[in-house]
C-alpha cells in the first residue's frame, strides 16, 4: 500500500486494482463455505427436477429390445417407420429419429419397420428390418427378417447393416414417374378397390422386370425354379415374396406399392392399359408363351426410358399386405384377417397368368386394376417382379401415397 502511494504522489501508475466479482464472491464463499454449498446444490437439485418435467425421458420396459444398426458407409442419419400390426402399411406420423449417426443404438417395440438411412436427397437407402420380441427364436436367412442378439443380453438385438449407394448410380436404367400427382385407382372387379382418389409422390421404376441374368449377377448363382425354355439370361426371374425384397434392397431399390404398380399401369389414371385404351387384336392370338423381359414391344409407356411389359408379360408381386375393404365406405382402417397375414398383392395378371404361367393377353386378364393374393413363400410360372425407387428419403406423411383417411383429415390451405 505505501509503495502505490509514493507511485501516486510520484505521477506513476499504480499496481493496486479493485477486487473483482468473482473475487468478492470467493471471498464470501471462503467466510460461509456450508451455507454457500447447500444452497448450490438445492439450485442444481431445483434445475434437475424442472428439467424433467418439462423435458421427460421415455421410460422404457426392461423387456424392450435395445437395437444396433449401422450403415456402409457409416455416419450416416437413420429413422425408422413402424408398419402398423392391422395391415402393413407404413406409419410415418409415428416415425422414430435416432440420435447421432450411423452405427445407432436405441429402444424400439417388436414389430417390422421401413428403415430410412440418409445421407441426404441423392444419397439414400430404404430398407426393411424386423425387431424380435423376447420370445422368437431362430431368425430367418433374408436381411429383412434376420436378427443376431447379444449372448449376454438377451434383449440387445443387431440388425443387419444397410448398404447405401447414391440416388444416380441406383436409377440410371430406371424411368422416372412424375408427381405429385393425383389418380384415380379401384375398379369392379371382385377383389378390386372401391374407386377412390389418392395422391401419389413421384417415384422411379425398373423399365423391365427383373432379369434372370441380374439375379445371377446379385447372388453368383442361377435360379432354380426357372420353367422350360425361360432358363435364359433374358427371361424374367421367377421368385418368392422374400427372395424379392432381399434382391431388390441389394440394389439399392424397394418393391412398388400396389397404387404405385397401378400409377403406372395406367398412364397416372389416364388409360385402361400401359399402352393405351384399345388391345391390339392381333396381341389375343399371336403371343403363346411369356416373352424376354423388354417385350412385347406393344406394351410400353411413354417414359424416358420406356417402361415395358405392365400388362402383356409376368404378373409383379407389391409390397402391399392384402386386406379387404367390405363396403364402398373406404374403411382403409380395417385389420387383414390372421389368415391373409403372409399374402401380399400380385398386379399385372389374374389367377390363370400367376397360378396356371398362362400368357394370353387379353382385357379381361390384363386389366391392371384387378388384384391377386399369392402367398409370400410361394413361387408360381407367371409371376416375378421390378423394382422402385423413391425419389427422395421418406421422412414425412407427404413423402407417401395418401390414404383416402389422409386426404379427408388434411388440413386446407
Amino acid at each position: 500500500m505505501a509503495a502505490d502511494l509514493k507511485r501516486f504522489l510520484d505521477n506513476e501508475p499504480i499496481q493496486s486494482r479493485r477486487v473483482s466479482v468473482l473475487g468478492r464472491l470467493w471471498r464470501k464463499i471462503k467466510q460461509r463455505p456450508i451455507v454457500y454449498s447447500l444452497s448450490t446444490s438445492v439450485s442444481c437439485l431445483f434445475i434437475f427436477l424442472a428439467f424433467q418435467v418439462l423435458f421427460p425421458t421415455p421410460t422404457v420396459s426392461a423387456d424392450t429390445p435395445i437395437v444396433t444398426l449401422n450403415t456402409e458407409p457409416e455416419g450416416a442419419k437413420v429413422a425408422f417407420i413402424p408398419l402398423s400390426k392391422k395391415n402393413g402399411e407404413p406409419l410415418p406420423e409415428q416415425i422414430i429419429h435416432a440420435e447421432g449417426t450411423s452405427p445407432v443404438t436405441l429402444p424400439l417395440e417388436p414389430g417390422d419397420y421401413l428403415v430410412v438411412a440418409y445421407f441426404n436427397d441423392e444419397w439414400f437407402h430404404e430398407v426393411y428390418r424386423h425387431v424380435p420380441d423376447k420370445h422368437e427364436g431362430i431368425p430367418e436367412n433374408f436381411a429383412h427378417r434376420r436378427f443376431s442378439r447379444d449372448k449376454r443380453h438377451h434383449n440387445y438385438i443387431i440388425l443387419p447393416s444397410i448398404k447405401i449407394r447414391r440416388l444416380k448410380e441406383v436409377t440410371k436404367d430406371m424411368a422416372y414417374l412424375e408427381g405429385p400427382n393425383r389418380a384415380s385407382f379401384g375398379g369392379d372387379s371382385r377383389y378390386a378397390l372401391p374407386q377412390h382418389d389418392r395422391s401419389m409422390p413421384g417415384f422411379w421404376m425398373d423399365s423391365k422386370e427383373l432379369s434372370v441374368e441380374i439375379f445371377t449377377r446379385l447372388f453368383e448363382m442361377n435360379p432354380n425354379l426357372q420353367p422350360t425354355g425361360r432358363e435364359g439370361p433374358d427371361y424374367a426371374v421367377l421368385l418368392q415374396y422374400d427372395m424379392a425384397v432381399n434382391l431388390a434392397e441389394k440394389q439399392g431399390k424397394r418393391l412398388p406399392t400396389e397404387f404405385e404398380w397401378v400409377y403406372a399401369a395406367t398412364q397416372a389414371g389416364k388409360t385402361r392399359f400401359s399402352w393405351g385404351n384399345q388391345l391390339p387384336e392381333e396381341v389375343q392370338l399371336n403371343q403363346e408363351q411369356f416373352l424376354p423381359v423388354g417385350y412385347p414391344l406393344f406394351d410400353q409407356l411413354p417414359t424416358t426410358p420406356p417402361i415395358f411389359g405392365l400388362c402383356s408379360n409376368v404378373a409383379e408381386w407389391t409390397c402391399t399386405q392384402v386386406y379387404f375393404h367390405s363396403d364402398k365406405k373406404l374403411e382403409f382402417s380395417n385389420e387383414t384377417p390372421t389368415s391373409l397375414r403372409n399374402y401380399r398383392v400380385v398386379r399385372g395378371g389374374s389367377d390363370s397368368v400367376i397360378f396356371d404361367g398362362n400368357p394370353t393377353v387379353d382385357s379381361q386378364s390384363r386389366d391392371p386394376r384387378l388384384r391377386s393374393f399369392v402367398h409370400r413363400g410361394q413361387t408360381h410360372a407367371g409371376l416375378g417382379v421390378r423394382c422402385v425407387k423413391s425419389a427422395r428419403p421418406r421422412l414425412t406423411i407427404d413423402d407417401f401415397v395418401s390414404s383416402p383417411h389422409q386426404e379427408k383429415n388434411k388440413p386446407q390451405n
